[in-house]
């Protein structure tokens, strides 16, 4: 068999249905697939134009049409993680492929992480180039929960600080279990050709044994990463100049008719979340898409509105990024900022832009400013050892801690404790105290 027929048999062994996702222009068309024949038959077909891509992970019951009739598979629909994948992509031109030279550099990146996951007893994954940058593509079997989620995103986020370069970048956003890949078999047709940037063939190496990672391997790798961020999440806290400008109070901010009003709004998705355009998709490195989800936003809950994107170019950024962006948010608030009200922990934790979810008058202040930093979940130790969670716990609660603290002895609030020790944390400040962190 071809290497790329030996993915896609392996695919469907593991995912049982695969997604096969087709651009044409700006027109995109989908199909589900549990019969490997047809599932050839359409690359074949399909993969004489446009871009040609691939689910990674197990969806649960869908309707499978074995033709493109149906529907993009979405985050919902995954229910176990199968594939572990990695991208590394060239840094070069927005929109051009990459050069002999600079897929070369990204070929170059992919075996140092290969390398160095074999040497922490990884078995060898498929090796993949995309056709402008290279893959290392792993086997795996794990539920797609929130705690595998976090677990996944604590690893991306160590292998991208550990493997991207100036010059070659390594994409963390990959993680998302719903996230469509480059098909293998197919030309890339990505960005405009030249006589040195070339379209080119994605093509796969698939292992002889293609041996699945043990989820204790990447629960290892995750606490490894958890403990060594603890000193930069620190570094990270004591350096962050985000405040943001503005006299609207964002607890009230009508985020659905903010971004209605720039013509970025798509549709509800249920539970006060809704799918929305990025307002930097010109910078993404694929096209927005009129049913995709991967950019969202959170309706407020006594507390400011949540935003998200999962492309790599918007790593890291929140609503504060588009607040700064828009400059227009007051004119879509309820209410004016009130500088003269008392301010409880709970609204403190909000006003530095924390996550205090729903936990504001329901316990105990150590446990909102766990949450502050939006990483504390319900896991115990096992065995007495300290999980990649309860590391990321312990480092949120200090992290949120010493924001509190600063600011308000910034401005001379004394009522903060100088240690993260502390279990309660009595501090009410008025929100003139702390308008500077508004």
């Amino acid at each position: 068999m071809t290497p790329q027929r030996d993915y896609f048999t392996c695919a469907l062994a593991d995912a049982r249905v695969i997604e096969l996702r087709h651009q044409d222009g700006g027109r995109w068309t989908s199909g589900t697939f549990d019969d490997p024949l047809a599932l050839r038959q359409a690359i074949s077909t399909l993969a004489e134009r446009g871009n040609l891509y691939t689910s990674l992970n197990a969806p649960g019951d869908v309707h499978v049409t074995n033709a493109m009739t149906g529907r993009a598979l979405r985050g919902e629909d995954i229910v176990c993680v199968t594939r572990l994948p990695f991208d590394h992509d060239p840094v070069r031109p927005t929109g051009m492929p990459s050069t002999d030279a600079e897929l070369a550099a990204a070929v170059a990146a992919r075996n140092r992480l290969v390398s160095t996951l074999c040497g922490l007893g990884f078995p060898q994954p498929a090796v993949a180039i995309s056709g402008n940058g290279a893959h290392a593509v792993y086997r795996v079997r794990m539920k797609a929960t929130d705690t595998v989620s976090d677990m996944l995103g604590v690893v991306y986020r160590g292998l991208k600080d550990d493997f991207s370069t100036p010059d070659v970048s390594f994409d963390p956003t990959v993680r998302n279990p719903a996230r469509i890949w480059r098909c293998y078999g197919a030309p890339n047709r990505k960005g405009t050709p030249t006589p040195d940037r070339p379209h080119r063939m994605a093509q796969v190496v698939v292992p002889q044994r293609w041996e699945g990672v043990d989820p204790r391997q990447i629960e290892a790798l995750a606490n490894r990463y958890a403990r060594r961020g603890q000193a930069k999440r620190r570094h990270d806290v004591e350096h962050r100049a985000d405040a943001v400008v503005g006299s609207g109070d964002y607890s009230t901010l009508d985020a659905i008719a903010w971004f209605t009003a720039h013509g970025l709004y798509k549709r509800p998705l249920g539970g006060g979340k809704h799918a929305v355009t990025c307002p930097w998709y010109n910078e993404h490195s694929t096209p927005d898409m009129p049913h995709g989800t991967d950019t969202v936003i959170f309706e407020p809950n006594g507390a400011w509105a949540g935003f998200h994107c999962s492309h790599q170019h918007c790593d890291g950024r929140s609503l504060r990024d588009v607040l700064r962006l828009f400059g227009d948010a007051d004119r879509f608030c309820a209410r004016a900022f009130q500088r003269g009200a008392r301010m409880t922990t709970y609204d403190l934790i909000r006003s530095i832009g924390g996550s205090a979810g729903g936990v504001a008058g329901s316990g105990r202040a150590d446990r909102q400013l766990a949450r502050a930093c939006g990483d504390t979940r319900s896991v115990e130790p096992k065995g007495g050892k300290a999980s990649w969670v309860q590391t990321r716990r312990s480092c949120a609660r200090c992290d949120a801690l010493e924001r509190l603290r600063r600011v308000c002895q910034g401005v001379g609030h004394v009522g903060v404790p100088a240690t993260a020790g502390s279990c309660r944390l009595r501090a009410h400040c008025t929100r003139r105290a702390v308008s500077e962190s508004h």
